[in-house]
């Protein structure tokens, strides 16, 4: 191997070292929710490849069902209330500049919003964080503007991580039915 083909495989493994290393958080955020275990998950439209978003690579997107140009949703529901310190997330492909983060605060029904925010332009393959530092029963992350596509709403996806400093409960039972 000569060493310019040397140089050129020790750059590759640099680059998939840096995306595979784990990074480091803030203590006082305590530890990320597994929430794609732990939590009831639903979405509007429908996200396709929801595991995408929990991979830890962000070279791979959950990208919302075609149908709507228009900004998806989703929300996750806890078993029981938690303490969510921060949320994050990353984007990549169509993007949103505008987003909202709606909680249910503990002891409530109503739902309000705790972070309102505007880019100016689309932010791609850089964590996004969402301050929370309350004790919820749910979460809704909404994109409101972004970059539409043909039938395909935004944003899409690489990344979205949960931070709390309670336990989280175990995972959701497994069921046996059929698939819809």
């Amino acid at each position: 191997m000569t060493m310019k083909g040397m140089a050129c495989a020790l750059g590759a493994l640099g680059v998939m070292a840096a995306v595979a290393a784990p990074e480091k958080v803030p203590a006082e955020w305590g530890r990320k929710v597994k929430w794609q275990e732990s939590t009831e998950v639903t979405s509007r439209p429908g996200i396709l490849s929801a595991a995408y978003m929990t991979d830890g690579d962000p070279r791979t997107v959950a990208s919302f069902t075609q149908g709507i140009e228009n900004g998806g949703e989703f929300s996750v529901k806890f078993p029981k209330p938690v303490t969510v310190t921060m949320v994050r997330f990353m984007q990549r492909g169509l993007k949103a500049t505008h987003y909202r983060l709606w909680a249910v605060p503990a002891g409530t029904n109503a739902a309000v919003v705790v972070q309102d925010r505007t880019d100016e332009k689309p932010i791609s393959m850089e964590w996004i964080e969402l301050p929370v530092n309350r004790k919820v029963t749910a979460l809704r992350f909404e994109g409101v503007a972004g970059e539409v596509g043909y039938r395909a709403a935004f944003p899409q996806i690489a990344e979205f991580e949960i931070y709390s400093t309670d336990g989280v409960p175990g995972g959701i039972p497994f069921v046996n039915a059929p698939f819809l």
